[in-house]
């Protein structure tokens, strides 16, 4: 793997998506209305900020080697998947109150001998990452427009309609008194070998209310071709894995932790929950995620099941890793 140029230059695409989303961020916060002095102390701010967030994602291998005790030797014989340290940002308006804050972490892949397979799974990464910014700037909006809307209540609340919005941001304002957006997306590596790659990616969102909404994905590659695959590519036959999931689950649920949770006609909805975005594989056997409100309140928060290699037999054989 001495010849790195063409990965480099798919880290350098990558880290440019991650590091754009940060640059649009930094352009977020301030009023064009915003004092000039105000600006400037939360460009400096910025700046830093940015640096620190291109040093950690520059760090993202050495950082998977020292959690995984590999060495560089190791890591170059096989198919590897690694993620940077999760990084937060935050968007402030020009009187440093919060609007968004943004958790996030990178994914690079690599797969030795193949190319075409590398950059296709690197480019679907990439491209979740240029999906993800135009969400940041669709909630810096909403938040922007909340945030003034509350200080205009605010303002009412008490007494004050004949005030100006920013006199009433300025005597509004305090600890607590305005929940601020939150936007998250994070990813962890659940399995990579020469078989298939397993990522799994969790999205979490809050704009105001009791709680925020979280979802989880995920994502199975092909280690051949770089292609996303489907259930049915894993499965020994799709209708059986279907039909012992089902039996699987309704099995295990009333003895489990979320038993008391569970909706009353949950049993009517296992079959709901198995689709080509809500599986994985590891070592121990086909994990089946099951997000909120299917069988559960949001209480319950996100399930994972795992149906074991030697007790549900439905996956082919090549794919099985012993526990």
């Amino acid at each position: 793997m001495k010849k790195r140029s063409p990965k480099k230059k798919n880290r350098q695409l990558i880290l440019a998506f991650f590091i754009g989303i940060i640059l649009i961020c930094n352009g977020c916060g301030r009023k064009e209305t915003g004092q000039k002095e105000n600006n400037e102390k939360v460009n400096t701010e910025e700046t830093e900020t940015n640096a620190g967030f291109e040093e950690q994602t520059g760090q993202a291998q050495e950082e998977a080697v020292a959690e995984n005790g590999e060495t560089e030797e190791e890591k170059a014989a096989g198919v590897q998947a690694e993620t940077s340290s999760i990084r937060e940002q935050q968007i402030k308006n020009t009187d440093n109150e919060t609007l968004l804050t943004m958790k996030a972490n990178m994914i690079y892949v690599t797969v030795p001998g193949n190319q075409e397979a590398e950059d296709a799974i690197n480019r679907f990464f990439a491209d979740r990452h240029a999906s993800w910014q135009d969400t940041v700037n669709t909630y810096r909006e909403m938040a922007e427009q909340d945030f003034g809307t509350w200080c205009a209540m605010k303002s009412e609340d008490n007494g004050e309609e004949g005030s100006s919005q920013e006199d009433g941001q300025k005597e509004a304002i305090g600890p607590g008194s305005w929940n601020s957006y939150e936007l998250d997306r994070t990813y962890r590596v659940m399995r990579a070998d020469e078989e298939i790659i397993s990522i799994v990616e969790d999205d979490y969102e809050y704009t105001g209310g009791a709680h925020g909404n979280a979802v989880r994905v995920a994502y199975n590659f092909d280690v051949q071709t770089g292609k996303r695959m489907a259930l049915e590519e894993v499965a020994s036959d799709l209708d059986e894995i279907r039909q012992k999931s089902v039996a699987y689950l309704g099995e295990k649920l009333p003895e489990s932790k979320v038993a008391e949770e569970l909706f009353g006609d949950y049993a009517n909805h296992l079959e709901d929950i198995l689709t080509d975005s809500t599986w994985y594989l590891d070592g121990n056997g086909l994990h089946v995620i099951c997000n909120e409100y299917i069988i559960t309140p949001h209480s319950a928060g996100i399930l994972d099941f795992l149906l074991p290699y030697e007790e549900v037999d439905v996956v082919k054989e090549r794919f099985q890793l012993a526990g």
